[in-house]
């Protein structure tokens, strides 16, 4: 009940179901209070009084009785959680207490005692008082020593708006609120609805709480505060809103340690929802989350490839009920001859099929070359052939930024290649994507992150100043759908992927989340071949032609039109390049002295050694 409401006599009406809740407390006060007038006339008359005296008074004991219970439910007194009441509200009870007892003795006092004796009405204010805030005083005691355990102790963090809602929610479903924090620190130090407010995060190691609850409406800001006041043994979960005042409770995944302002992503796809798409490296979580989003926008068809059985198995039966759509799912190598059947039948083409594991591709530089390069020049070769007013995709990544490894080199030559067949090609377009890491793919962060835990109880960390960007799955999806309809042929569009994150931090943060024990150690073992420090989105001499949404539309400034014989016959020398284990090193030298000439006048910012 908020202060300029608590005179009112709609809001008592309005109070009714807080009122019943609270009975029991009413109820004796009313008895402690008509226990003080008694014992005070006792007092007054040393014990004896005159046989009717009881009798004939009794009526306005009761009365004045009922006047202060009155008095204390209108000045919000049984408002308050005596079980969590602090100092303050005890100093509250007491100033408003004695208000009321000044204002109906003096009434009674005026009446000259035919009412009820004046020193009855003194001596009884010090001994209801005392009673009264002797029985708050218990009610916290029980509180505190009761052996109840079938609540769980829950900490609240939360909008200051969705406050009735969700105190009502988790108190219906058995949970006991011992401690609110508001996202905006304005409201501190005070009780609302029984529950004591605060606004140090040092808090949560002192509480008695099992878990934290997170409403999904508070800012960044506090929430990451949140995730790192906690301490390992206690759990977090997120309070979502679905619709009005219906919520859900989530676990917080570790995709949540790098909330950022949530992103309202509007395609309009009216203008594609009548084409056939191939999406390649369909069981890939890019390529999944790309295929789930063309469903839920009710396409008119999709095919997808994959060379994992596997995981193509898993696709149709996550794809399954999906009925408005027609789905087709092939198990073949882009690599085969026969792939231009699901080429010529297509209208766009997202090409994410790629050896993409850094170390690994390290190792095997032969099967990435074979499909990040070859594979591509396949696609690209059959597409140009097969297809009129088409779009292709190239899915790149943000090691294609002045490579250093083996899979950025081929990544880029894979731009450099999609944005030549853009230029020879004028009856289709051909667009590049590039962004950064994709949270909760294969062999990613988490994964393998929870995987050392699990086996090794430590983790590895290859350096403790390490950055990637990350996105999650299904926004990487709906900005590669939005680039799709909003770029043209020749555009390099790079996603907005926010602020670049710490590794050693997520992983101390993950380790926390997860509720393992934090003494599990991180092992710093040193960067790997051809990894960075940093990653990088752009070329330095890249700039931004026009932002749209959460995508950056950028010139390129490569002089394809100027190169277009060297990539040519770049292109015809891979093709019958005999590539095989034992010369993929010498390979790998040409591909490097490519992008270097081709970019000689643009520079490259960091030099590689073979």
């Amino acid at each position: 009940m908020s202060k300029k409401n608590r005179f009112s006599f709609i809001s008592l009406l309005g109070f009714r179901n807080f009122y019943f809740n609270n009975l029991g407390l009413i109820i004796a006060d009313f008895l402690l209070i008509l226990f003080s007038l008694m014992f005070s006339v006792f007092l007054r008359f040393d014990f004896t009084f005159p046989k009717d005296f009881f009798i004939n008074r009794f009526y306005y004991f009761s009365i004045y009785s009922i006047l202060i219970v009155v008095s204390l439910l209108a000045f919000g007194d049984y408002e308050e959680k005596w079980e969590y009441a602090s100092f303050k509200e005890y100093i509250r009870f007491i100033i408003v207490f004695s208000v009321v007892n000044l204002f109906f003795g003096l009434f009674f006092f005026l009446a000259g005692g035919e009412l009820l004796p004046r020193t009855t009405i003194i001596t009884s204010f010090f001994i209801s008082l005392f009673l009264l805030f002797s029985n708050r005083v218990i009610l916290r005691s029980l509180k505190e020593f009761s052996e109840n355990t079938n609540k769980i102790k829950i900490l609240l963090v939360l909008n200051e708006k969705n406050l009735d809602y969700l105190v009502n929610f988790l108190q219906n479903l058995n949970y006991e609120i011992v401690g609110l924090i508001f996202d905006d620190f304005k409201i501190r130090g005070r009780i609302l609805k029984g529950i004591p407010v605060y606004y140090d995060f040092n808090i949560i190691k002192k509480l008695p709480i099992k878990e934290i609850y997170i409403d999904n409406e508070i800012n960044e800001e506090v929430y990451q505060k949140v995730i790192n006041s906690k301490t390992y043994d206690i759990a977090i979960k997120k309070i979502e809103n679905i619709n009005f005042n219906n919520y859900i409770i989530q676990n917080i995944r570790v995709e949540d340690l790098i909330m950022r302002e949530k992103r309202n992503i509007e395609v309009d796809i009216s203008n594609y929802k009548d084409k056939i798409y191939l999406i390649t490296g369909a069981a890939g979580s890019i390529g999944k989350s790309i295929i789930k989003e063309l469903l839920d926008l009710k396409v008119f068809k999709i095919i997808g490839i994959d060379i994992s059985e596997e995981g193509i198995h898993n696709l149709i039966l996550e794809t399954e009920y999906y009925d408005n759509t027609q789905k087709q799912f092939v198990l073949i190598d882009i690599n085969d001859i026969n792939i231009k059947e699901y080429i010529k039948e297509s209208n766009v083409i997202f090409h994410c099929a790629a050896k993409k594991h850094l170390p690994l591709v390290e190792e095997n530089k032969y099967m990435a070359f074979k499909t990040n390069i070859l594979g591509t020049l396949n696609i690209l070769e059959n597409f140009r052939l097969l297809r009129k007013d088409s779009k292709f995709v190239f899915i790149s990544t943000d090691k294609a930024v002045n490579p250093t490894s083996f899979m950025g080199l081929t990544k880029r030559i894979g731009e450099i290649l999609t944005l030549y067949y853009s230029i020879i090609d004028s009856n289709n377009s051909y667009i590049v994507i590039r962004f950064g890491n994709v949270f909760g793919s294969s062999g990613s962060l988490i994964p393998t992150v929870i995987k050392q835990i699990n086996m090794y109880n430590k983790v590895k960390v290859t350096d403790i100043n390490v950055r990637r960007y990350f996105m999650l799955p299904n926004e990487a999806a709906k900005l590669i759908i939005f680039s799709l309809i909003n770029a043209n042929s020749s555009d390099i569009v790079v996603l907005d992927m926010g602020e670049s994150i710490n590794i050693y931090e997520l992983i101390k943060k993950i380790i926390n989340l997860l509720n393992y024990n934090k003494n599990i150690p991180i092992e710093i073992i040193g960067l790997r071949k051809g990894e960075k420090l940093n990653e990088e989105l752009f070329y330095n001499y890249e700039t931004i032609k026009e932002k749209k949404q959460y995508i950056f539309i950028i010139d390129h400034n490569l002089e394809i039109k100027e190169n277009l014989n060297k990539i040519q016959d770049f292109i015809n020398f891979i093709k019958n390049y005999d590539v095989n284990l034992s010369n993929i090193n010498d390979l790998e030298k040409t591909l490097w002295d490519f992008i270097k000439e081709l970019e000689s006048n643009k520079g490259l910012k960091n030099e590689v050694i073979l």
